[in-house]
């Protein structure tokens, strides 16, 4: 009879810690989240997950997602980029086909359409703030993904 109650005990301390955790991290001074939120889309069909980067390879005839029809997509990645200070900051895109725009805060950063020869030039320097800047990369993909 001991032992269960012993373990009854670990498993609501555990559940108390781990509610705890959730909480400090939705705090506004808790440390950001690294990731992005990517959003793929086609018509009215959508998915939603999180990416390490704007990174992305789409076979032809196939989706960016299982939830979305093989063909033409959209993809949208949301976050930003933090910077430990104040600085500027140069971007450049490898876009093989379809089109990309960057967006960092309010501004257009970069638009890029690829044919698949060679990456967009360097974006002239883009000042960011210390902390999280607002990103926002949308790729539109040509008629037939290949």
């Amino acid at each position: 009879m001991m032992p269960q109650n012993i373990f009854r005990r670990l498993f609501a301390t555990a559940l108390f810690c781990a509610a705890n955790f959730s909480a400090l991290a939705q705090s506004p001074a808790a440390k950001p989240e690294t990731g992005l939120l990517v959003r793929h889309s086609s018509g009215a069909a959508a998915d939603t997950t999180t990416a390490a980067n704007v990174w992305l390879h789409v076979a032809a005839g196939e989706s960016p997602s299982p939830l979305l029809a093989p063909g033409a997509f959209t993809s949208v990645w949301s976050g930003a980029i933090n910077a430990d200070l104040r600085g500027d900051f140069m971007f450049r895109a490898e876009v093989l086909r379809g089109s990309l725009k960057l967006e960092i805060g309010t501004n257009t950063v970069l638009e890029a359409t690829g044919d698949g020869s060679k990456p967009s030039d360097a974006t002239k320097p883009i000042r960011l703030a210390k902390g999280a800047n607002p990103l926002r990369v949308t790729f539109t993909s040509p008629a037939r993904s290949e």
